[in-house]
């Protein structure tokens, strides 16, 4: 398939599940039809804005290769399908989008064999943190923390969750979404890259990556494209300084992830635990030895009478 078959596949992927979001809201009489009204307007908001943050990580372009290992039409065709599956999943509940996230890295392993570039914990850890500080810090410019009304405790991370069990909900945001999320961005990258290069495929990765938690916020109507940029915005601060790095992105959404879940929930203790596990990490890699080899190896000389 040539790059523009392909680029065509996922946009009218992308619009199927547009769609597919409007039309499940509009089936309940006349709210439906106010429901339907409202996710019209923020699917074609969100569009736009994920189509600008697209347009970023395209100029950021990206790091890493694959080897093809199937038919092309399969590679390409794979991310089509499964985002699909995820999208659909996100829009009529349940978990199991996190199975679909999950099981496209070894599907990503049976069709291409994917290079990673340098993995970088400490690259991760500061890429996390400066997209949870910019989110923020936008959040306040655009006045959405007092829509979505955390309370002032919560934002610095002291208020103490009502439900004990929600202290899992950061372990959670660690360890099955930020992964499982990685898995799936990862097993859409390095597909696209054999057909559409590293910049494209950043692209269309990007798009993919902020659309689909259009589901979850669609909601708040017009307000949704508002909240798409400012995960846009995150997402954009950790792919530029991680790029295809797969563990540094891992590392960086694991961080974002229960930063967040901190301010939302007042999880102290968990972002407290966290933070040390990072920081203990980060330290262990500072002091891993590392050789160096020289580029060009001094030759002997032997000595010689005049």
């Amino acid at each position: 398939m040539t790059g523009g078959r392909v680029l065509a596949a996922h946009a009218l992927a992308i619009l199927s599940t547009g769609l597919m979001l409007v039309a499940a809201l509009g089936g309940a009489g006349l709210f439906g039809l106010f429901f339907a009204a409202l996710a019209a307007l923020a699917v074609m908001g969100s569009l736009l804005v994920t189509g600008l943050v697209s347009a970023g990580a395209y100029l950021i372009g990206g790091e890493g290769g694959a080897d093809v290992k199937l038919p092309p039409e399969w590679v390409v065709l794979a991310p089509v399908a499964l985002n699909s599956l995820c999208f659909a999943s996100l829009v009529f509940g349940g978990f199991s989008h996190m199975l679909l996230f999950a099981a496209s890295f070894p599907l990503l392993f049976l069709t291409v064999k994917p290079k990673f570039p340098p993995a970088s914990m400490s690259t991760g850890v500061v890429a996390g943190f400066a997209a949870f500080v910019l989110v923020l810090l936008l959040s306040y410019l655009m006045d959405l923390a007092g829509a979505a009304e955390v309370p002032p405790a919560a934002l610095v991370g002291f208020a103490p969750t009502e439900l004990p069990l929600m202290q899992f909900y950061g372990w959670y945001m660690l360890l099955v979404v930020a992964v499982a999320e990685e898995m799936w961005r990862a097993a859409t990258y390095y597909t696209l890259i054999p057909p559409l290069g590293a910049r494209l495929a950043s692209a269309l990765a990007t798009f993919w990556f902020v659309w689909m938690h259009l589901p979850g916020r669609i909601l708040y109507g017009p307000l949704a494209a508002l909240i798409l940029l400012l995960i846009g915005a995150g997402t954009l601060v950790m792919w530029y300084l991680c790029k295809g790095d797969y563990w540094g992105m891992v590392v960086a959404h694991a961080v974002y992830n229960t930063a967040i879940a901190g301010v939302s929930e007042g999880l102290l203790l968990v972002e407290l635990a966290v933070l040390g596990a990072f920081l203990a990490a980060l330290w262990v890699e500072r002091r891993r030895p590392k050789i160096e080899i020289a580029a060009v190896l001094p030759v002997a000389r032997g000595g010689g009478g005049g």
